[in-house]
C-alpha cells in the first residue's frame, strides 16, 4: 500500500493514514478478533505498535509531518487504541523526477 501511496502522491503532497495500535492486551484482543473475521477477506492484517510503523513509514521514504493518539471510543464496536499519521515523502528519497 505504501508503494501505491509514494507512486500517486503529488510532490509536496500529504498522506493520512491512522491505524489501529495493539498497546494493551484489550487491545491485541480486539486486534486479534479483526484479523479472524477479515483475513478471509483481504488477507492477514498486520498490527504494529508505534515505533514498528514509524520504522516502516521511515523504509518507504516518509516523513511524519504529524502523528497523534486518536480516542478508543470513536467507534464503540472496535475499542482499540489508535494513532494518526500524517506523512510526507522525503525529498532525497525521490528515484527520478515527477515526470520520468
Amino acid at each position: 500500500m505504501l508503494n501505491e501511496v509514494r507512486r500517486v502522491l503529488r510532490a509536496g503532497g500529504l498522506a493520512v493514514i491512522y491505524e489501529d495500535i495493539p498497546l494493551t492486551l484489550w487491545d491485541q484482543g480486539v486486534c486479534w478478533i479483526h484479523n479472524q473475521t477479515w483475513r478471509g477477506r483481504t488477507g492477514p492484517c498486520t498490527f504494529r505498535r508505534e515505533s514498528g510503523w514509524r520504522a516502516l513509514f521511515e523504509s518507504f521514504g516518509f516523513e511524519i509531518m504529524s502523528e497523534r493518539s486518536l480516542s478508543r471510543w470513536r467507534n464503540l464496536t472496535h475499542p482499540v487504541h489508535r494513532r494518526l499519521y500524517v506523512l510526507k515523502e522525503h525529498p532525497n528519497d525521490r528515484a527520478c523526477p515527477r515526470d520520468c
